[in-house]
């Protein structure tokens, strides 16, 4: 089986965008809607170049390239720090606004979401007002 490229989400904080909340949300709200591009890169994480669908469920294509995924809609944050790995997480942004970001690091007081190769750092407080505890991951 592959390994995760990146490390465990608890990893040191890298260089990210540490925005203010009306920045954050702006920023959240120019990021694409759909998870796919986030499917995609956790694929890569574990060097996997999947052919996934567009839309749709993506955990055959990923079971064919031998990962596996795990979906649950009701992840507390000490479980998330307790998977320590990258996932997938649906920010509600308000107005009925998801954005699917991939959780790329968990600190004390500050989350760090990625998404197509920008990464945005918010305060533990913006992270846990905006996650419903939507968590998807590959292995």
């Amino acid at each position: 089986m592959a390994r995760a490229a990146e490390g465990s989400a608890s990893a040191a904080m890298p260089a990210a965008l540490a925005a203010s909340q009306p920045d954050a949300l702006k920023a959240l709200a120019s990021w694409p809607r759909d998870d796919a591009a986030g499917w995609r890169e956790l694929a890569g994480l574990w060097g996997v170049a999947a052919a996934l669908p567009g839309t749709g469920d993506p955990c055959p294509a990923l079971r064919a390239q031998g990962l596996r995924c795990f979906r649950n809609s009701g992840i507390t944050l000490a479980q998330l720090r307790q998977m320590d790995r990258p996932g997938l997480l649906a920010l509600h942004l308000g107005d009925g606004q998801v954005r699917w970001t991939r959780l790329q690091s968990l600190a004390a007081d500050r989350v760090i979401v990625a998404q197509a190769g920008e990464s945005l750092s918010l305060p533990l407080a913006e992270f846990s007002r905006l996650w419903r505890g939507d968590f998807a991951t590959v292995w």
